[in-house]
């Protein structure tokens, strides 16, 4: 887009010359500036066509206004300015164009709130008001392991029952809580991610120190552990972000996600939701869910042509009922509270159709009520996908996990159920600092 910019500049600038056969410095001085400014304010900043209506709309005024009443353009362009400013934040192009795409989508009929609520309110007279994830049971977790995180063997799927704690190692027949650490076998049909010894050292200090992680399809898994842990390490070696100096990441059967770029990574379906929400404030939530669907091509050209066809419709409205803000499709996202552009962000990544979701901190700053619907939220998108969230709140990984993975120093130091983890000796020393205090107390 800027080179495309630059070029049309160019152009107009070689055209320019010849036409009016003189250049003064007052064509490229501050007030042009301003003008562009004041084109883009009155059409229309959050559209592709705004600016090419404000820029006609605002010089044809010039013309006329200079010629009749040539002492007023200056008071005229300043109080334009404001007027948009004040007034209309979205230009011309905003306060016309979003009630014609409003009346629109009533008409080709996008999903109205009243709808949803009669089909919840129908849903809870049957008895099937709670969510899916509310109502589906999960099978109960195995013991927590130690050490590593493997794929289990197909004979040892095929001969435990579900909840079944794996054979022990007699030398650890007196640790309780922990299973031995068997050695990494090849990757299963069921898995989505694997990642064999991952190193990542920064000039000295290692992130991630011969890292084994394995992770079923649609499973939610919550990785936690101290700062400095190689948490989010973790995930921006899978999306591609970090390279990692040694070791194995496969996606999938067999996709090495190593040599690939993240935008590569991020086509075959991870997608990775940031700590901090990064949406587009000054567009509405609809658009910025239609901007994040998955394109053939997100390109300049594929841009300016628009498309709206029903399924892609469809799946925005079905994105944004899954993350509970249909209400609020013609909202900016910049209006927004904290909690709800979280959502939306998980919306925007979902969009994306990912076979892997990748999330960092999700309930970071969100009150109690938040907190509860993300949980709910990210249980019902694990139910066609896998997730892996990353999360330091202990009453929000109770409420979620179903398996926790405990990093330390780079590593998987413990592995299991949540209720079993906050029981282990070790978590309690490297995370909760548990002995140490034990030990200051004696002093």
């Amino acid at each position: 887009m800027f080179v495309v910019s630059a070029i049309l500049a160019g152009v107009a600038g070689a055209l320019y010359a010849p036409q009016v056969g003189i250049v003064t410095p007052a064509k490229i001085g501050v007030l042009p500036s301003i003008e562009m400014v004041v084109w883009v304010a009155a059409g229309g900043r959050g559209t592709l066509y705004g600016s090419v209506i404000g820029a006609v709309g605002v010089n044809w005024i010039q013309s006329w206004l200079t010629t009749s009443y040539p002492d007023l353009w200056l008071l005229f362009l300043g109080g334009l300015f404001m007027g948009a400013v004040l007034f209309f934040p979205d230009g011309v192009v905003g306060a016309i164009g979003r009630p014609l795409m409003r009346a629109r989508r009533m008409v080709v009929g996008a999903p109205d709130r009243a709808i949803l609520d009669a089909q919840h309110l129908s849903q809870a007279t049957h008895g099937e008001s709670r969510p899916p994830s509310l109502i589906t049971s999960t099978p109960a977790p195995p013991q927590a392991t130690r050490g590593v995180s493997r794929p289990p063997s197909s004979l040892t799927r095929a001969s435990r029952h579900p909840g079944e704690p794996l054979p022990t190692d007699p030398a650890l027949s007196g640790h309780p809580r922990c299973e031995p650490a068997a050695e990494l076998r090849s990757m299963t049909t069921g898995s989505i991610i694997y990642l064999e010894d991952v190193t990542v050292n920064y000039d000295g200090f290692k992130a991630l120190s011969r890292l084994n992680f394995f992770m079923d399809r649609r499973e939610l898994r919550v990785v936690i552990g101290p700062n400095g842990a190689g948490k989010t390490t973790l995930l921006d070696v899978v999306s591609g972000r970090v390279k990692p100096e040694s070791g194995r990441v496969i996606f999938g059967h067999e996709t090495d996600l190593l040599p690939l770029r993240e935008n590569d990574i991020a086509r075959l379906g991870v997608g990775r939701k940031f700590q901090t929400p990064s949406v587009f404030v000054n567009l509405t939530v609809w658009d910025n869910v239609e901007l994040s669907l998955r394109r053939a091509s997100k390109g300049v050209l594929a841009a300016l042509r628009r498309h709206d066809p029903a399924e892609e419709r469809d799946r925005i409205a079905q994105t944004l009922e899954t993350v509970q803000l249909t209400a609020k499709a013609d909202a900016l996202a910049g209006a927004l509270a904290h909690g709800e552009k979280q959502w939306l962000e998980i919306g925007m990544v979902i969009a994306q159709d990912p076979e892997l979701l990748l999330v960092d901190e999700p309930v970071a700053g969100m009150t109690d009520e938040e907190t509860a619907r993300t949980g709910a939220l990210l249980e019902s998108i694990a139910a066609d996908r896998s997730v892996l969230v990353i999360e330091h709140d202990m009453e929000f990984v109770r409420q979620i996990a179903r398996k926790v993975t405990v990093l330390h120093l780079g590593t998987v130091l413990c592995e299991g159920p949540v209720e079993q983890i906050q029981n282990d000796p070790r978590v309690l020393e490297v995370y909760l600092g548990r002995r140490r205090e034990a030990a200051d107390a004696v002093h």
